[in-house]
């Protein structure tokens, strides 16, 4: 949970216009699909040197959101992984509404903008929605002691 906080808060930080323009963060890096690659008569540069915050950021947040999603709850039974499902369907549907409105709304620049942050929205809405019916699930169980 610690490390999705982290990455998800540093995502929102970059989000806010603040880049993450450090030294260290620049990289050589493969690029397998370079800008130049089908321009006539120009060696395509396969090697170039970038600032690797927004990847890190990227992955790191997959990756933490998987593992958070994903791992095994304290009592995971049945009941549990159709929860999950559920909650997983319930976040496609949604994420494709969601991904219809942006065809039809948006155009050029802002499509773009919002496709880029439609990458991480399945995941967000997942957890969000699986984590209210683990919620909504536990507080309709009577007590054990």
């Amino acid at each position: 949970m610690l490390l999705f906080a982290f990455f998800f808060v540093l995502g929102l930080v970059q989000l806010s216009g603040h880049e993450f323009d450090y030294p260290f963060l620049y990289r050589t890096v493969i690029n397998i699909a370079p800008s130049n690659l089908f321009q006539n008569g120009i060696k395509p540069d396969f090697l170039q040197r970038v600032n690797i915050a927004n990847t890190v950021l990227g992955v790191g947040f997959i990756l933490s959101a998987l593992m958070l999603g994903f791992s095994a709850e304290k009592h995971e039974d049945e009941y549990v992984s159709g929860l999950r499902l559920s909650a997983l369907s319930w976040a496609l549907i949604v994420n494709y509404l969601l991904l219809a409105v942006a065809f039809l709304l948006l155009y050029d620049l802002s499509f773009l903008s919002a496709m880029t942050y439609n990458l991480f929205t399945v995941l967000l809405l997942f957890l969000a929605r699986f984590q209210y019916l683990l919620y909504k699930s536990r507080s309709n169980l009577p007590h054990e002691e």
